[in-house]
């Protein structure tokens, strides 16, 4: 398997959550290897590099983990 890098931008839908909280679900999760970064209003992007049979898997395998932990979430 080869290592991508890729960048992810989604909403949490769920205005309520602090960063803080945001941060503490996804190191919770497995993303304690990504970079988080926060737009405000529950925005978030994540970089992260990982192996993968392809890049589209990567991001295929990542969005269902994130559906997981934020279940209102929406992409950008």
């Amino acid at each position: 398997m080869d290592v991508y890098e890729v960048e992810l931008r989604f909403s949490v839908g769920e205005p309520a959550l602090s960063m803080d909280e945001i941060d503490d679900k996804l190191y919770e999760s497995g993303f304690g290897d990504a970079l988080v970064g926060h737009g405000g209003k529950g925005r978030v992007s994540i970089a992260l590099s990982r192996q993968a049979a392809s890049e589209q898997e990567l991001i295929d395998n990542t969005r269902v983990l994130i559906a997981k932990i934020f279940p209102q979430a929406t992409w950008l």
